[in-house]
């Protein structure tokens, strides 16, 4: 199926670890023909030689995407090097675990600047210039934790409700200049980052997520990065230029209710 990204320019916050869902997006990506800026407040250098040795032209920019000067420095950057981004994919969420009562102002801050500040301040500099070239896919990560309304995790599921609201409102007004906002909301994916977040979850108090989440699935398997690669590559494409201000659950019918 042809999906009409080969050539463009994506830029994936989040995306440095290899093990990580970002990288995967990166990789699904750079497979099609898709070049790729890496922007991360960790080093990305060797996910970005990786993906270089897919054929495609791909660069790690360090950027904290809450921090406006990072952004606007990241964008003239992707505009010097590539022209601009084209798809624009929003990973980057950190994922600790706190009860309302335990936690601390400095850390819901923190999740939600990175998850809400960092989404606004990416779309704030590289919508001009999807809009000016009559076609861009923007892409937040958000989560299904959001349907869950899972415990333990205020700030993170606060954070990723308002990127779905984000989502809907931002496709209102960028339709008509051949640009497409939706979200992809996963489920619980196996990655080192999520079972590092589960050592001290004060939801499962010591039991293994994936067991009991998996058998609150409709498919009874563990998500893998890659089981995410192809809904984020159909909603990057021109097989989506359609489809907008909507949010794509990917989640083995964990939330199929409601």
């Amino acid at each position: 199926m042809e999906t009409g990204v080969s050539g463009r320019t994506a830029v994936l916050s989040g995306a440095a670890k290899p093990s990580g869902l970002g990288y995967a997006f990166s990789e699904g990506l750079a497979r099609e023909g898709v070049n790729i800026v890496i922007a991360d407040i960790e080093d990305g250098s060797e996910s970005a030689a990786a993906l270089r040795r897919l054929g495609v032209k791909a660069q790690f920019v360090r950027c904290n995407v809450a921090d406006e000067a990072d952004v606007s420095a990241l964008a003239a950057e992707v505009g010097r090097e590539f022209g601009g981004c084209d798809i624009l994919i929003h990973c980057a969420s950190p994922f600790p675990t706190h009860h309302l009562d335990d936690m601390e102002f400095a850390e819901w801050k923190l999740v939600t600047s990175v998850n809400l500040d960092g989404m606004f301040l990416l779309a704030h500099a590289f919508l001009p210039g999807m809009k000016e070239r009559g076609w861009g896919r923007i892409i937040p990560i958000s989560s299904t934790t959001y349907h869950a309304g899972l415990g333990g995790r205020t700030h993170y599921v606060a954070a990723k409700a308002g990127l779905i609201g984000l989502t809907r409102s931002l496709a209102r007004e960028v339709g008509d200049y051949g640009v497409t906002v939706n979200a992809l909301a996963p489920g619980l994916v196996r990655t080192q980052g999520a079972a590092d977040s589960h050592v001290a979850d004060p939801v499962y108090s010591g039991e293994d997520p994936y067991s009991i989440i998996r058998e609150q699935q409709c498919i009874r398997q563990s998500l893998l990065p890659a089981n995410l690669v192809g809904p984020l590559l159909f909603l990057a494409s021109d097989q989506s230029a359609y489809v907008t201000g909507q949010t794509l659950l990917v989640d083995a019918g964990w939330q199929h209710v409601g």
